[in-house]
């Protein structure tokens, strides 16, 4: 055990999938370095860093003065680079490239190998907040350039890789990796019925179109499919989500349910015949999607897909093979993809069955799970 973990959430709903991969790689991480983890030991094995300063002191001096941007990052250096040093830690395994600009004192010291595993966000170079101004300091694509020939950056999927590519980050200096999900034995073959339902599980974000879901679905009703939604997950197009809802004719069947647990995701999509989003580039942020975790978690449950082409969308499921993706922007589209699958009943089978072979065959645990060994095994 060789492998300094550093990654900034103990217990995000949305990174579930980190959690699974530490359960990847516990024979070969050493320590994991996080801010505020809940326990000195990750499930009762792995020690835990805080890279937050939670000593007397500072939390004296806090209460008198609230410490700056530099003084964070000094600390995280500081215990970093003390823990590489006296537990002769022989990698250093950072998730978001973001990450990086805070370890960049560590990072031109250490003479250790560096991966930096890049999620999405972390590669968007023009990703607005929500006030229009660019979410990364003007400085991050310099100072990534400056540090790559130090980093081995591990991607994961092509699109990941390609926005590297864009700033000039070689290849040999990128690993693609993608998220492992988890399968059945067997793809479920769902009963015919008359009322299907329909599922949108993921955070409520520009450029997972949940608002124009609901649309979609609306106009899909108006034109005789017979249908409900469930929609589960919360974010910053929720009020604008509920209003929808509330307008159309078919409120009743358009279900939010919060903010929910992975078991019951797991249930949600046993339960649907179809799963949706609306990806496309946010019309807010200018993000766009670059893996879909919960696109390959449907797929692995054998539902089939309608969702915007766009981002890693078109590597992770082909266009009319695991399902439907249609024009970003167009509800038309939206509604007429749902309508097909809604209509045909072997179609979303045979989707679904597809859907599970790719994730079988591309985008398995195990299969992650043998990545993550080639590159951090002794």
């Amino acid at each position: 055990m060789d492998v300094l973990f550093v990654m900034p959430n103990w217990d995000s709903p949305s990174e579930l999938w980190m959690h699974r991969m530490i359960g990847m790689m516990d024979e070969q991480v050493d320590t994991i370095a996080c801010f505020d983890p809940k326990s000195k030991y990750y499930k009762g094995k792995i020690p835990t860093l805080n890279l937050h300063d939670r000593s007397l002191y500072a939390r004296v001096r806090g209460k008198l003065n609230r410490p700056s941007k530099e003084d964070l990052r000094s600390y995280m250096n500081k215990v970093v680079q003390a823990t590489i040093k006296k537990k002769g830690i022989k990698k250093l395994f950072i998730h978001y490239l973001t990450s990086i600009i805070d370890l960049k004192k560590t990072l031109e010291n250490v003479d250790i190998p560096i991966y930096v595993h890049c999620h999405g966000f972390d590669v968007m170079w023009d990703r607005l907040n929500s006030n229009g101004v660019l979410l990364h300091p003007e400085s991050y694509v310099r100072e990534v350039k400056a540090l790559s020939n130090k980093i081995t950056f591990i991607a994961n999927s092509e699109y990941t890789a390609g926005r590297l590519r864009e700033i000039d980050i070689k290849d040999e200096h990128i690993i693609i990796k993608s998220y492992g999900v988890e399968y059945p034995l067997k793809p479920k073959i769902r009963e015919k019925r008359d009322k299907l339902k329909i599922l949108y599980l993921g955070r409520f974000t520009d450029f997972k179109g949940p608002d124009m879901v609901v649309q979609a679905f609306d106009l899909a009703r108006r034109k005789g499919m017979n249908a409900e939604l469930i929609m589960a997950g919360d974010g910053p197009l929720m009020f604008t989500c509920e209003v929808l809802r509330r307008r159309s004719v078919y409120k009743d069947d358009i279900h939010f349910l919060g903010v929910t647990e992975a078991t019951t995701g797991i249930k949600l999509r046993d339960q649907a015949d179809i799963f949706t989003a609306h990806n496309c580039k946010g019309i807010f942020s200018n993000q766009e999607e670059a893996l879909g975790v919960s696109i390959l978690e449907a797929m692995s449950a054998a539902l089939p897909v309608v969702s915007g082409r766009n981002g890693a969308l078109v590597e992770t499921g082909a266009n009319q093979e695991t399902g439907i993706l249609v024009e970003p922007g167009s509800v038309e589209e939206h509604a007429e993809a749902c309508l097909q699958l809604a209509n045909n009943y072997d179609l979303r089978i045979s989707m679904g069955v597809a859907g599970w072979e790719r994730v079988k065959s591309g985008f398995s645990y195990n299969l992650e799970k043998k990545i993550l060994s080639n590159i951090f095994g002794n």
